[in-house]
């Protein structure tokens, strides 16, 4: 099923405008109904800057291509240092339902655990209900609508 994604942490030296490329089309996929066409219209390869946060990074690549990405690190709008924050998780709509982003988040929040957050916070736009309902199976409580 998924034996040939390899999920890894990512290199200073990786394909950083593939990871935009990703996030572009993701955001255009995923948020099509959910934000304004307007909004989705003006975003580009510019919109992210993935290689500020490349440590705090793991990619997933199928056939040498990046199909998924998970950032994470401390929790960014609060000073609580027992906070460890996902930041974005975004999968290749293409390659959604293959339990690639099961792989990259279980990853991420190993990772967080073994940097000694205590609790972890991600933020999901309230009427995102296929990412809401895909971290309730991960076993993750909404905590706030």
């Amino acid at each position: 099923m998924y034996s040939d994604t390899v999920i890894r942490q990512c290199k200073k030296d990786d394909n950083f405008m593939d990871i935009s490329k990703l996030y572009l089309k993701t955001w255009q996929t995923a948020y099509k109904n959910i934000l304004p066409k307007s909004l989705l219209d003006k975003m580009n390869l510019e919109t992210w800057k993935p290689k500020k946060r490349w440590k705090d990074t793991i990619i997933a690549t199928k056939d040498n291509k990046i199909v998924g990405v998970c950032s994470f690190g401390k929790i960014r709008h609060s000073n609580d240092c027992k906070f460890g924050e996902i930041y974005p998780l975004y999968i290749d709509p293409e390659q959604q339902k293959l339990g690639i982003g099961k792989r990259i988040i279980n990853k991420a929040i190993k990772d967080l655990i073994k940097s000694n957050y205590e609790k972890i916070l991600l933020w999901v736009i309230y009427n995102n209900y296929s990412a809401i309902n895909f971290y309730k199976k991960m076993g993750l409580s909404q905590i706030e609508k």
